[in-house]
């Protein structure tokens, strides 16, 4: 199966984007918070993990307010 990057074959070590479903190398795809990206879904899911962290921290301040982080 050829990688959607590159083009080249994957042979052991190959994942999926999380959005578009795409089959890439380790080395082609992007990494955020856990997922792994294609070069085109990894513009918005940057966006959408930056948001995500945002909600985390402001639970966690809610929580525990006088917590230095």
């Amino acid at each position: 199966m050829p990688c959607a990057e590159c083009g080249r074959e994957i042979e052991a070590r190959g994942v999926r984007c999380s959005t578009c479903a795409a089959a890439l190398h380790r080395e082609c795809a992007k990494k955020v918070l856990g997922r792994w990206y294609c070069r085109r879904c990894y513009k918005q899911a940057k966006k959408t993990a930056k948001f995500e962290l945002m909600a985390r921290r402001d639970y966690l301040e809610r929580k525990l307010p006088k917590k230095i982080w």
